[in-house]
């Protein structure tokens, strides 16, 4: 069998440049999992890509080796890019996306799944997300789906759009959050944001607070009674004092 320093060359004579040392989950003796360098061309393509990847995985495999990969996104210093590279390139046919909230107890990762057979691997997703989180010194508390929780539609950021703008995204989680909603990852948020501003249904100031368009309140509509929007929006800026 072979030792880790000649699998550690090995993978590094293939091209690709290790962050680490190779390591091993308490329990697994099987497993090797590397820290791999990966970056990002002008159009955004991932570079070692993920068939690139999988290519080396199944030659390793073919001579008894199984590594898994943890990719460190040096594209980007926030780690929760690098999260979604490895969780993305690890189980492509499962997640179509994922975001990390940290709190004083640690990270909780919120996947967006493809369907409902990503079930069935929830503790295979919960052992890579706490390998590379433990790379970065936080642990994981939580893998949760977002099919599962009650975080807000777009149409509920809209119309709480409508009664705080103009507001920063970390001002709007907290709205959304004390009407009811899960709390939302602010990269979540901000992707809903980005959508929407892109539909011309909101405009992003400079700022960094948000406004709905002529648009997004022509779709909204208005409501001719005491409860209405836009009531509730006179009645919210009086009490911020705007």
């Amino acid at each position: 069998m072979r030792s880790l320093r000649e699998i550690s060359e090995c993978l590094e004579k293939k091209g690709l440049k290790l962050n680490g040392p190779l390591a091993r989950q308490d329990g697994d003796q099987s497993t090797l999992y590397a820290f791999v360098e990966v970056s990002r061309d002008s159009k955004g393509h991932q570079k070692p890509s993920n068939l690139a990847l999988k290519k080396v995985t199944k030659e390793l495999s073919d001579d008894g080796v199984i590594v898994k990969f943890i990719l460190n996104d040096i594209s980007n210093i926030d780690f929760e890019t690098g999260l979604r590279a490895t969780l993305l390139h690890a189980f492509p046919n499962l997640i179509r996306n994922s975001f990390l909230t940290i709190g004083k107890g640690g990270g909780v990762v919120w996947i967006v799944p493809k369907g409902v057979a990503v079930r069935s691997s929830i503790e295979e997703i919960t052992s890579r997300a706490t390998i590379y989180l433990e790379n970065a010194g936080v642990s994981l508390v939580e893998v949760k789906l977002t099919t599962d929780e009650n975080l807000p539609s777009k149409t509920a950021i809209l119309g709480e759009l409508r009664i705080a703008a103009p507001i920063a995204a970390e001002g709007l989680a907290e709205r959304l959050s004390a009407k009811g909603f899960v709390k939302p990852p602010i990269d979540y948020l901000n992707r809903h944001l980005d959508a929407l501003r892109r539909s011309n249904h909101v405009v992003r100031r400079r700022d960094a607070r948000y406004c709905l368009t002529a648009s997004a309140m022509k779709i909204l509509g208005t409501v001719k009674r005491r409860s209405s929007p836009d009531i509730t929006r006179f009645l919210d800026l009086a009490r911020r004092g705007e």
